[in-house]
């Protein structure tokens, strides 16, 4: 082919009608993979932007499919004092692991909640630690639309993210 151009057309339309079901399930699918791809990486991001003095902070950094999740975790942790843009620790890593296999078991579309109860955390997010950027939250989803969403995608969910302790980040 010299020259041209080549295009594909799908009628999704058409597809839907002859085959409801495997197109339901594609569809599924591919809305729990992208669900599954942002919050890996907004969780990841909170996570290693969050200051670390005790560990306290970043170790309430929480996730819940369908429900959000509730109360503080208090006690030992393995988050060590090494401020801020270090890796995920084990058991943050098992949070992740333990969300994701519950998204891919649930109807797709699930709502997924990642929260931090503690008092102080409000304050670490507009500032308060010279060891973090201001807006942790909103820094962390805009990271990863940015890492996981063509810019056309982006422009369209610009309105959708909300960073309030009250409704869904």
């Amino acid at each position: 082919m010299r020259g041209g151009r080549v295009a594909i057309n799908i009628n999704v339309d058409q597809l839907r009608s002859r085959f409801p079901n495997d197109f339901q399930r594609l569809v599924g699918k591919v809305i729990v993979d992208v669900q599954v791809k942002l919050l890996r990486k907004i969780y990841k991001e909170v996570v290693e932007t969050t200051p670390v003095l005790t560990g306290q902070a970043r170790n309430n950094w929480d996730i819940g499919v369908g429900d959000k999740p509730v109360g503080t975790i208090l006690g030992p942790t393995d988050v060590q004092d090494t401020g801020t843009g270090t890796t995920m620790t084990p058991s943050e890593r098992e949070k992740v692991r333990q969300a994701v296999e519950e998204l891919r078991k649930e109807a797709p579309g699930q709502k997924v909640w990642i929260t931090n109860r503690l008092d102080y955390v409000q304050g670490l997010d507009e500032g308060s630690s010279t060891k973090a950027p201001h807006g942790i939250r909103a820094l962390a989803v805009l990271t990863a639309l940015e890492a996981t969403l063509t810019p056309g995608a982006r422009k369209k969910l610009e309105g959708l993210v909300s960073n309030s302790d009250e409704e869904d980040v």
